[in-house]
């Protein structure tokens, strides 16, 4: 087949090609220069070539050779529903060390893609009739378009306040200190989560500009696709540039092993307790307790449950009453109330502060504060 009679090589789909092919090109390096399996690079390259398919559509379409390929009419648009499920699955495996999500985040591209399952039972030459209808210079968002470009903006912005909310968490190495790496890690995501969002206001400007104004030239798309490859070159920069970033994140040979490696997770819980002292946080959970660690919950339940012959919430009371033991006898704390002493240390109220206390030492707290 001669595509040369109907190519188009301008600036705009030069840069929409080179976009894609450096995205695909990223995702091989992410999956083919790492060994063994790691879920953060599988999924950023899963995000990745979302974003290059979209890219590459695109560039059809500009360069004129799409005639080519009418059958890919249209399949651009339920694949990007998948961009923002990947792009919070990619910072919740990387921060949170949850490798897995539910289904139901994928549920809009699967009813986007039904929706559009009519128009790709179409005949070969009733698309074909399409692509010759449409101007490239002008930009026509019907109001079926209009709500699907709608519905994908309001789905992008959703997963990205929710990626905000892990940024905002803190990220901590597992022995205590933000080296260098672990701080690299972090400007990384920040710097990739808003790079995103700069990508999603130029998305916003053109749609609003697209569907409430009569100003639809086609430029105004190809700025959003610009700026899109712009991304795709940008994650490709830096990921290549911190060719360590995901490389020992996740603790895998603690996690990999079952057995023979409890006495050195152990010695870290102990080491966690003591030098930070996560116990006197109220909302304190073994999710939590368990990324302060970067291991998996189900190891430390288990550790703790075998090393400890406790479980979590148990273990954790321990440390605050003998915390708390240690106020109610120092004479600097005098003049707080048992109930303060007992939200010191990590109890939400004085019911459950004297209920463990004295189930731990067969006292109550205000016993051992006046006697």
């Amino acid at each position: 087949m001669n595509f040369l009679p109907d190519l188009i090589l301008d600036l705009w789909s030069g840069l929409l090609l080179l976009g894609s092919l450096h995205g695909w090109f990223l995702c091989l390096v992410l999956i083919l220069t790492f060994r063994g399996y790691n879920t953060p690079r599988v999924i950023l390259a899963s995000l990745i070539f979302v974003l290059s398919y979209y890219l590459f559509n695109s560039f059809l379409w500009r360069a004129g050779l799409i005639v080519h390929f009418p059958h890919l009419l249209a399949t651009a648009t339920p694949v990007l529903f998948l961009a923002g499920p990947l792009y919070y699955w990619f910072f919740n495996s990387t921060l949170a060390q949850k490798n897995k999500i539910s289904w139901i985040h994928f549920a809009p591209a699967f009813i986007c893609l039904l929706t559009i399952i009519p128009f790709y039972a179409k005949g070969l030459a009733f698309k074909l009739e399409y692509i010759h209808s449409k101007d490239l210079s002008v930009v026509s968002l019907p109001p079926t378009r209009a709500i699907y470009y709608g519905f994908l903006y309001l789905q992008l912005f959703f997963y990205w306040v929710l990626s905000l909310r892990l940024l905002n968490q803190p990220l901590i190495d597992p022995d205590g200190r933000k080296t260098k790496r672990f701080k690299s890690v972090r400007n990384w995501l920040n710097g990739f989560h808003y790079a995103f969002g700069i990508f999603m206001v130029i998305y916003l400007g053109s749609y609003l500009i697209l569907t409430l104004t009569q100003f639809n030239y086609g430029e105004i798309l190809y700025v959003t696709q610009l700026s899109l490859a712009l991304l795709v070159h940008a994650i490709g920069y830096f990921t290549l540039k911190e060719s360590t970033l995901f490389r020992d994140y996740h603790p895998k040979k603690l996690e990999v092993k079952k057995s023979g490696n409890e006495q050195e997770i152990k010695q870290k819980i102990l080491d966690l307790m003591t030098r930070e002292k996560p116990f006197l946080n109220q909302d304190l959970t073994l999710p939590e307790f368990s990324r302060m660690l970067f291991l998996s919950p189900v190891i430390v339940s288990r550790v703790i449950n075998q090393e400890f012959q406790s479980n979590f919430s148990d273990f954790v009371n321990k440390y605050r009453v003998e915390e708390a033991k240690k106020l109610l006898m120092d004479q600097r704390y005098n003049h707080y109330k048992v109930e303060a002493i007992g939200q010191e240390v990590g109890f939400k109220n004085k019911v459950n502060f004297n209920r463990v206390f004295k189930k731990c030492t067969g006292m109550s707290p205000s016993k051992l504060k006046y006697s």
